[in-house]
């Protein structure tokens, strides 16, 4: 009886160990998928995705009529404590970069115009929102929690895109090469 436990134990760790060697030989992350940050940004050939949405005021904005200028566009809800961790960083980088050549366009998904305008308004927060009530712009983002930013440079070319709430230290490394190039 010992024997055959012994045996059966010996084989589910011999197989298991084999499962782990295949797995591994076969699947590997990239750095995006791993949520590795690279130490600088480089622009990509990867296509921001065209969309057009209403700002608070019932203004249509499309990414494409900002083509030419740097975007740092930012999904977010009211509701979202990561959301609210980063977007005092994220004020600060409107202040400071407001005279470069970059806007900060925040996309706030899911919620209605009242949430998201009195959010901005009762926070002091001074940076352009559009609404994407249905979701649709975030799936076609792939976004799939939030807060995610993605950086767009002058070309309409992804150089990042970054799933968590960011420090302000992590906002210029990216965006100090952007508007720089």
């Amino acid at each position: 009886m010992k024997r055959s436990v012994l045996l059966w134990g010996t084989l589910l760790v011999v197989m298991m160990i084999a499962a782990a060697v295949y797995v591994t030989g076969h699947y590997s992350l990239s750095d995006a998928e791993a949520g590795v940050a690279p130490p600088t940004a480089k622009a990509t050939e990867d296509r921001a995705s065209e969309f057009t949405l209403e700002d608070l005021n019932g203004n249509h904005v499309s990414l494409r009529e900002l083509r030419g200028r740097n975007v740092y566009i930012n999904f977010w809800a009211s509701w979202c404590k990561y959301c609210k961790k980063e977007m005092p960083d994220m004020k600060n980088i409107y202040e400071q970069y407001q005279e470069k050549d970059l806007i900060i366009l925040t996309v706030n998904v899911g919620e209605n115009r009242e949430k998201a305008a009195s959010y901005l308004q009762d926070n002091g927060y001074p940076f352009r929102a559009v609404l994407d009530p249905d979701k649709k712009i975030a799936m076609k983002y792939g976004i799939t929690s939030i807060p995610v930013s993605v950086f767009v440079d002058r070309k309409g070319n992804i150089v990042k895109k970054r799933v968590g709430a960011m420090k302000e230290a992590e906002m210029r490394a990216i965006l100090d090469p952007m508007i720089n190039s």
